[in-house]
Parts: C-alpha cells; sequence; structure tokens
C-alpha cells in the first residue's frame, strides 16, 4: 500500500522490550542497573587485593557495602515486579525505586572515588538515556533534577572545600610518568566496555521510540481499511497543494474522484467482507497505477480522491481512464467468488477554477463531473 514503515534494521526483540507492558519494562530496567554496583564492586574489590596501597580501605569497604545493599534492594524490586507482573501491568513506584537505586550510589561513589565530574556523571547521563524510552517522563524529570542538584551542591562543596574530594583514593592516579595503575586501568576498560553497550541500547531503544512516534502519526492520518490516506490528510494537504499551485501559475493541481459502481448491491448481495476486500483491491489500483507525486485517499464509503499536482486537465483524465480500464479488467476473488467491478471517475483542474477558489471547490467540481459520469451510465470518466 501507499504508506509502509520502512525497516531501519531494529532488532526484533528491541521491538518486543519496548512495547511490553510497563512491569516487565521495569524488570528489564532493574536488571540493567544491577550490571553497574556488581561491575563497580569488581573492580574495587580487585584494586583492594591487586594495589591496596592505591585505596583507603575504610572507604572502600563502605562503597563496597553501600554497592551490596544496592544489589539487593534492585534484587527485591526485580522479584516484586515478577511477583505483580501477572495481575498489576502498571508500577510508578518500583519504577521511582529503581531511578533511586541506580543515581544515589553513582552520586555517592563517584565522590568518594573522585569521578565525581568525568566518568560518574557520564554513567549517571547514560543511565537517562536507557531510561527515557522506557520509563515515565514525569520519573525521568525527576532523575534529571536530582542529577542537577547534586551536580551544584557537590560542585559547591567541592569549591569551598566543605568535604574532602576522593576520600578513597589514598594516592594520586596516575605516576610521575603519567602512567595509570593497574587497577585504574582496569576500571577504565570495563567502564569503556559498559558504557558502549549501554548507549548502544540507548539508541537502538529510542530508535524505536522514534519509530513508534512515526507508527501513532501514521495511523492519524491513513484509513485503516485501504492504507490510503483518509480525509483529513486528504483536505489538509490538499489545502498546502492547491495554495501553491495558485502561486506557480504554470504548475496546475488536478483532482480525480472516483465511485466504485453498485456498490451497494455488492454489500447486499456478497455480504460486507466481500465489500471491504473490493476497496482494498481498488485501492491497491489506486497505489499502482497513480504517480509516486499523487496524493490517493479515500474520501468516504466507496469514493476516493488522487490529487495529482504539477498535473493538466488532460494528463489527469488519461490517468484516470488508465484506471477506470484497469478495475474493469481486472477480476476479484473472494470467498471463491469471482466479482466485475467497474467504476466512474470526475476529474477537475485549477485552472478552470473561477476566482477566489478553494480547494474545496476543486473536490466540488471533480464531483460534479463524477456525478455527470454516473448519470450517463457509469463506468466512465468525465472531465
Amino acid at each position: 500500500m501507499q504508506q509502509k514503515l520502512g525497516t531501519s534494521g531494529v532488532p526484533n526483540w528491541l521491538y518486543r522490550l519496548v512495547d511490553m507492558p510497563h512491569v516487565d519494562r521495569m524488570i528489564f530496567l532493574g536488571a540493567i542497573i544491577l550490571v553497574t554496583p556488581i561491575c563497580l564492586s569488581v573492580v574495587i574489590t580487585t584494586g583492594l587485593y591487586i594495589v591496596p596501597e592505591l585505596l583507603t580501605p575504610s572507604y572502600a569497604h563502605f562503597v563496597l557495602g553501600m554497592f551490596l545493599a544496592d544489589i539487593v534492594l534492585v534484587s527485591v524490586a526485580i522479584a516484586y515486579g515478577i511477583h505483580i507482573r501477572k495481575s498489576q501491568l502498571q508500577s510508578d513506584r518500583m519504577e521511582f525505586f529503581l531511578i533511586v537505586c541506580f543515581i544515589v550510589p553513582i552520586i555517592v561513589a563517584g565522590w568518594l572515588s573522585g569521578t565525581h565530574f568525568t566518568v560518574a556523571l557520564l554513567l549517571q547521563y547514560i543511565g537517562l538515556a536507557i531510561a527515557m524510552p522506557m520509563a515515565n517522563i514525569r520519573n525521568i524529570k525527576v532523575l534529571f533534577f536530582i542529577m542537577l542538584l547534586s551536580l551544584i551542591l557537590l560542585a559547591v562543596i567541592e569549591v569551598f572545600r566543605l568535604l574532602p574530594y576522593a576520600p578513597m583514593i589514598n594516592q594520586p592516579l596516575y605516576d610521575g610518568l603519567n602512567n595509570p595503575h593497574w587497577a585504574w586501568s582496569i576500571f577504565i576498560s570495563l567502564f569503556a566496555v559498559m558504557t558502549s553497550s549501554f548507549y548502544l541500547f540507548a539508541l537502538l531503544a529510542t530508535e524505536r521510540w522514534a519509530q513508534r512516534e512515526h507508527h501513532l502519526k501514521l495511523d492519524s492520518i491513513t484509513d485503516s481499511l485501504t492504507g490510503l490516506f483518509n480525509r483529513s490528510y486528504l483536505f489538509s494537504t490538499g489545502t498546502s497543494e492547491f495554495t501553491r499551485s495558485l502561486r506557480m501559475a504554470d504548475q496546475h493541481l488536478s483532482c480525480i474522484m472516483l465511485d466504485i459502481d453498485h456498490f451497494k448491491s455488492i454489500n447486499d448481495t456478497y455480504g460486507h467482507a466481500t465489500g471491504d476486500h473490493v476497496l482494498r483491491q481498488v485501492a491497491e489500483k489506486l497505489t499502482l497505477l497513480a504517480r509516486s507525486s499523487d496524493i490517493t485517499a479515500r474520501y468516504g464509503g466507496e469514493e476516493f480522491v488522487v490529487l495529482l499536482p504539477q498535473c493538466s486537465l488532460d494528463e489527469a483524465t488519461s490517468i484516470a481512464e488508465r484506471i477506470r480500464l484497469s478495475i474493469e479488467q481486472a477480476s476479484i476473488e473472494h470467498d471463491g467468488k469471482m466479482l466485475s467491478v467497474t467504476s466512474s471517475f470526475g476529474v477537475a483542474s485549477t485552472h478552470a477554477l473561477p476566482q477566489g477558489a478553494t480547494f474545496e471547490t476543486l473536490l466540488q467540481q471533480a464531483d460534479t463531473a463524477l456525478y455527470e459520469a454516473k448519470r450517463a451510465g457509469r463506468n466512465q470518466v468525465h472531465a
């Protein structure tokens, strides 16, 4: 049909993920959040055993305890989500709880390790990017303001030396030759892998979100039965095209209006399912035979409209005749029944409109020509 969503290479599992019920998305988000405290705990534990002189044990143990509590709390939240997922599709409290469980440990650990304004800040924004297509916008705003306020507050604390910065690190992260300590190298390497993976997911999820928006837009302008544009889109786009054709005197806008002959008898004789099938087949003919720049729409019932920008009345009449012949010669099969369908056409163009005419005037003239075609015996084109 005329309006199709293009494929963008987004994996099907991501389609299903972003479209899952809210609780299922929060369970998955909780699983992602678990990655951060687990990985950072591994780094700190490795540092304590490999280069103990780099870290202050008391602060390192405090951060490990905080990460362990965070892992337990997030795991409990995931278990709670699994418990309620069959009876409850929405849980704003769980969503807010997960956001707090992610952001608070990152802020505290970032300050104690001296990475709050670098690595920890980047990790916060990665979390924001991942949560955006999955969580409630209100809670995303809360996350953003928590980050912003923490930046302001901790920046003030740093400027006025109200609290020691990076007390967990008891010697410079780089030695005199500017060679990084081994534990710090592990941390940076692991963080690079984490950020790359998280950013990839955020990009894919955001792309899916954009496609969903595109889907909703198409649904609002598309006729669900035929796949053609609907009447609302026809009038909004047609008015714009009409105005443009008036500004450019040598570029006429033509309009074809067609009606399926004796369509009511098809419904009465074969049923509405067959009638719907006939409408879809006629719509397919319109899409195939119209030019790529033309706008095909279902006007209402069994009536269709084709707008032809930069097309003269004679050219539009020729196109209408080709469509009429194609519909007449087609054998439409449905439920073992072979149907022959004809249609009547009316054609109008802006070059023949009176002064002060509007797009509605163009449609009215095409409708008048259609009426003349029906009165003259149907299955013909009148301009």
